[in-house]
């Protein structure tokens, strides 16, 4: 679609502070003969100058970092309690159940003691397994703190030149962080794997610190990356009546000596210098098409 004429943003202001201003000193007079409707202060849009301050505000919608991650862990953990329900029964509970009966069996100090140490002992060796779920579910809990912390990063971007929303359903799985700005639209993956971060042609590899001989491959982190980010053009597009171009990035907050590396259409920062690195982009939109992507993204994110 064809862009909207821009005005400055001191005169838009003014314009729109001016036309409140008179709007509400000037009631509505009646006409003759009919009866005098109760005043209603009108609301008014002029152009942009009202819906680019609106656009371009950095509040985003109420979607909370790290949501779906953290859902995953909960259902995840549920699954593996009830699993191991009956076989902490059977483990732990004599423990415990002979523990209450000491007392009255053998009403000693030190038998009641030992009675009570037995029985805290039981309990909590329980709590640490159940709260000890599989690596796989354990992922989960680390992926939903690796995304608060790269939340709490972007929050300097709060002006109003960025928007930033966390944790928008995707259909099949969901967009980690959508930072929009004159800079562009940047679709921003968390991971935090344990251990020492190197990228080998585009491929990252971890090493652990208890195996550093062991390296571990991830060669999904690029390639799932960048089909979020195409999955997301296409969903702006349809939301802007506007090609929209996405940068994949992944955020790592493991250990990353390079800090910045950018191979086959995929950059990999670490998250304490994401920040730094998304205001150092030049500015490639118009002030109206960086307003029409952050109303694109703000209604994505309401619809899901």
């Amino acid at each position: 679609m064809d862009p909207k004429p821009q005005q400055s943003g001191d005169g838009r202001s003014r314009g729109c502070s001016l036309m409140l201003a008179e709007a509400s000193k000037q009631p509505q007079r009646a006409a003759k003969g009919t009866k005098q409707q109760p005043y209603r202060r009108p609301r008014l849009v002029s152009g942009l100058a009202c819906a680019d301050r609106r656009s371009m505000s950095s509040r985003a919608p109420g979607m909370r970092a790290g949501a779906y991650a953290e859902g995953r862990f909960r259902r995840g953990r549920a699954s593996w309690r009830a699993q191991i329900r009956w076989v902490g029964l059977a483990c732990f509970g004599p423990f415990v159940a002979g523990g209450l009966v000491v007392p009255f069996v053998y009403p000693r100090p030190l038998a009641i003691w030992a009675a009570g140490v037995v029985v805290g002992a039981a309990i909590a060796a329980y709590a640490v397994l159940a709260d000890s779920p599989p690596a796989h579910v354990e992922n989960w809990r680390t992926g939903a703190e690796g995304e608060r912390k790269t939340a709490r990063r972007l929050r300097a971007l709060g002006n109003a030149q960025w928007l930033v929303v966390h944790d928008v359903d995707a259909g099949r799985g969901n967009y980690d962080h959508i930072v929009v700005g004159r800079a562009g639209v940047f679709l921003i993956d968390t991971k935090w794997p344990a251990g020492t971060l190197r990228i080998e042609n585009g491929v990252p590899w971890i090493t652990r610190r208890e195996y550093p001989e062991a390296e571990v491959r991830y060669p999904q982190f690029g390639p799932r990356a960048k089909a979020a980010a195409a999955r997301l053009s296409h969903d702006l597009g349809l939301r802007s009546e506007r090609r929209v171009w996405v940068e994949p990035i992944v955020v790592v907050w493991s250990n990353f000596p390079a800090v910045i590396h950018a191979e086959s259409g995929c950059t990999f920062i670490h998250g304490s210098h994401v920040v730094d690195w998304l205001q150092s982009r030049p500015a490639r939109l118009e002030e109206a098409v960086a307003a029409a992507l952050h109303d694109a993204v703000r209604a994505l994110a309401a619809e899901r």
